[in-house]
Formats: C-alpha cells, sequence, structure tokens
C-alpha cells in the first residue's frame, strides 16, 4: 500500500518504519548566497503535479463522505462494526455519486 501524503507529513517514514512505500513531493531546495533564487528541477515540479493529481482525488472523496451527518459528528455508539459500516455506507454512496453524477 503508497501513502501519498503532503509535506506536513515529513516524519512519516520515521512513524510507518522503513519498509513502507512512503511518496512525498519534493521540496525547492533552500535558499543560500550561490542559489538566492533555487528553483526545483522540471522533473520535479512534473513529479510534483502528478503527486498532487492523485492527492487531490482522495481530498475531494474524503469531503465527500462528510457531507453525510452520521460522519460529521461524535458517533455514541461503541460498536466498532456499526461506525465501520456507516463509512463503507459513506463511501459506497459518495462513490456512486462520483461515478453516476461526474461530480
Amino acid at each position: 500500500m503508497t501513502l501519498r501524503a503532503n509535506l506536513g507529513f515529513l516524519g512519516a517514514t520515521t512513524d510507518f518504519g522503513r519498509g513502507a512505500d512512503i511518496r512525498l513531493p519534493h521540496n525547492r531546495p533552500k535558499r543560500s548566497k550561490l542559489h538566492p533564487h533555487p528553483r526545483l528541477t522540471k522533473i520535479r515540479q512534473r513529479a510534483n503535479r502528478h503527486h498532487s493529481s492523485i492527492r487531490v482525488l482522495v481530498e475531494h472523496a474524503i469531503t465527500g463522505t462528510k457531507s453525510f451527518h452520521c460522519l460529521k459528528h461524535r458517533i455514541q455508539n461503541q460498536s466498532s462494526a456499526l461506525i465501520d459500516q456507516f463509512f463503507g455506507f459513506a463511501g459506497g454512496l459518495c462513490n456512486y455519486q462520483i461515478i453516476n453524477f461526474n461530480i
């Protein structure tokens, strides 16, 4: 399984271990006297664009599931099976909406 994260998760490699497949975007190089205006190379810019194009789909899917009232608020039930069913239903309905209505 691949974890695609933003630069806020720089410590993910130490948290998940060395065997995990974690992909982060490239950082812009530090500014120095030799390089007062550092830039990413074209290849790294293209890689960052590809990375963000995948992540934006995931972020939209998460936002779509938050439209369900049962996922916005804290669930009082202690049954983890029921909570998993809520997330399953919400994810399925969100995917159905995306596939059939091209949102």
